[in-house]
């Protein structure tokens, strides 16, 4: 079992964005997107070991988890599904409840 140190550490080297929402989007929005290729490289550079991107417009968890120098898709996850982390084990969250559509919760 990890110890509670690990885990945290674990924790520590994972980042979370969260893509606008089609026709919602305002010029930082923009920036947000054009600055994305980018911003991998630099988190890649930063030895950020696992990065998730929630897309609210297509209901998606993509989780990419970094290979060496690149990231690779660890899983592109949707309504009905679980997205699990790699790094963190055990961990997962439940697509429909992160995005509230109950009609599609795993039960």
């Amino acid at each position: 079992m990890e110890s509670a140190a690990t885990t945290q550490q674990a924790a520590d080297a994972l980042l979370l964005a969260v893509r606008p929402r089609q026709g919602c989007w305002s010029e930082n929005d923009y920036l947000w997107l054009t600055d994305h290729c980018t911003r991998l490289v630099e988190l890649a550079d930063g030895r950020i070991a696992e990065y998730w991107i929630v897309d609210p417009e297509r209901a998606t968890i993509t989780v990419l988890s970094l290979r060496g120098h690149e990231y690779s898709e660890h899983g592109l996850f949707a309504s009905g599904e679980v997205a699990t982390s790699p790094l963190l084990e055990g961990f997962g969250v439940d697509v429909a409840a992160a995005f509230d559509d109950p009609s599609a919760r795993r039960g």
